[in-house]
């Protein structure tokens, strides 16, 4: 059957290609359809015409030949054809090898199920609208800022994250002077940003082209580029084209030369000696262990300020300076005092009381009697809760007894004693405090271990 109907296209295309190796007449493609018909082909008809050959698959009505295979389809200059066998042993079937490529197949860009704009994620949006997912200006590298969705939902919009802050102020004496800093690096375009005072309609925006380098900084001066100066209490707002506030500096009264970050572009601002516009904070801020305080330092050292445990609220002590000099240490700092003493008959007992209203942590603090050999330490995770007691008992917790006249000496983890007793006689059952916690100590006809002394107390 393959053979016929080669043999059908063949003479269709012979006869529809006048001139190549034969006359208009057409007898080559009627010869090639009688000898089909002579080799049993009876399915091959031919018509009246000789230029068209009816196939047994085609309508009656129907005609096949130049309309199907036109001369435009034979390229004069085309590749020739290869002869293969065919099943009959036939090497005259012709197969088609130069065969065009099509390059105009259309690329899809609209994905299903994705909808650009929904402020959902889907697909392989990266984000959408206000749905950026985990990602902030923050974890994109920046300092601050706020991160938006670009239009296409392909990419994040960096331009409202930022690495430049507000690095100095310098309110007065005039020019009022704000420095910003660019902590990045990489350039920062601040163009559009906006900074402003307490006073909202005091603003002053960035220009277009507004670049800051890498680690650079860039002023602002009063009456050169504000139009508005810095007064006390006031503030330093900057913003971000969007509207968000990226930083905020204020202050209640005018800092002696300026406020500036320290360390430089990443720490607090405190006040400084001096200004260091242009270049970095680090010459002028304050230096901590030297044993005087500067700017903002709460304490440095041996200088308190006049500070001491009882200012602080504690009962007695010894104030110290963090590390830092921005905070106290008040490790040696107590409420807890000897509140109850009882040295004959044995067993022999100290009692403490914390007069405060929150825990009391003893842990490292000592007792002596008047020996100083005679030591108690208290170990570690020793805490008296609020308004709560402890005692040390003779044997049980102290490797000493109280004779007389003795004393009991209370020390915090520094050593410095922050209560004593001391009595020359042995008094009849208990010294107690009266009123209970705070008063001096007196003796009273019973112990009162564990609760207040003021039942035992004298009228």
């Amino acid at each position: 059957m393959r053979q016929r109907i080669v043999l059908f296209l063949v003479a269709g295309l012979i006869a529809g290609c006048p001139g190549r190796g034969m006359d208009d007449s057409g007898d080559v493609a009627a010869d090639a359809v009688a000898d089909a018909a002579r080799d049993g082909s009876t399915d091959v008809g031919m018509d009246t015409r000789a230029d068209t050959v009816i196939a047994p698959d085609v309508q009656p009505d129907q005609t096949v030949g130049p309309d199907v295979i036109t001369p435009e389809d034979v390229q004069p200059d085309a590749p020739p054809v290869e002869d293969v066998q065919s099943d009959s042993g036939s090497s005259d079937v012709p197969i088609v090898t130069d065969v065009p490529v099509v390059t105009d197949v259309p690329i899809v860009t609209d994905v299903p199920g994705t909808t650009c704009g929904n402020a959902t994620r889907e697909g392989a949006e990266v984000c959408d609208g206000t749905d950026v997912g985990t990602a902030t200006c923050v974890t994109r590298g920046f300092r601050a800022g706020t991160l938006r969705c670009a239009a296409s939902c392909l990419a994040f919009d960096e331009t409202g994250c930022t690495n430049v802050v507000v690095n100095e102020v310098h309110s007065t004496p005039a020019p009022d002077t704000i420095e910003f800093f660019n902590t990045g690096t990489t350039p920062a375009d601040i163009s559009g940003y906006t900074v402003t005072d307490s006073d909202p309609t005091h603003i002053y925006t960035f220009p277009a082209g507004t670049i800051i380098p890498a680690m650079g900084y860039r002023q602002l001066v009063e009456t050169t580029d504000l139009t508005f100066g810095l007064g006390q209490p006031d503030e330093v707002n900057f913003y971000e084209p969007g509207g968000t506030r990226i930083d905020h500096v204020a202050w209640t009264t005018h800092a002696v030369n300026a406020l500036a970050r320290c360390p430089n572009g990443s720490g607090p601002l405190v006040v400084v000696a001096t200004t260091t516009y242009g270049a970095s904070n680090m010459p002028a801020c304050p230096v901590c262990g030297n044993a005087t305080r500067e700017g903002t330092e709460v304490c440095d050292g041996a200088d308190l300020a006049a500070a001491t445990c009882v200012t602080r609220g504690f009962l007695a002590g010894t104030l110290r300076c963090n590390a830092s000099c921005m905070a106290f240490d008040e490790s040696g700092c107590t409420n807890v005092v000897v509140n109850e003493v009882h040295s004959s008959p044995a067993p022999d007992t100290i009692e403490f009381f914390n007069t405060g209203t929150t825990p009391a942590d003893i842990s490292g603090y000592t007792v002596t009697d008047s020996d100083p050999t005679h030591i108690y330490t208290f170990p570690a995770g020793t805490i008296i809760p609020a308004m709560g007691y402890r005692q040390l008992v003779e044997t049980t917790d102290l490797t000493f007894g109280l004779g007389q006249p003795d004393e009991v000496n209370f020390y915090e983890p520094g050593g410095t004693r922050i209560d004593h007793v001391a009595w020359t006689t042995h008094a009849v059952n208990a010294l107690a405090r009266c009123p209970n916690g705070s008063g001096p100590l007196v003796v009273v006809a019973t112990t009162t271990y564990g609760a207040t002394n003021m039942p035992a107390c004298p009228p």
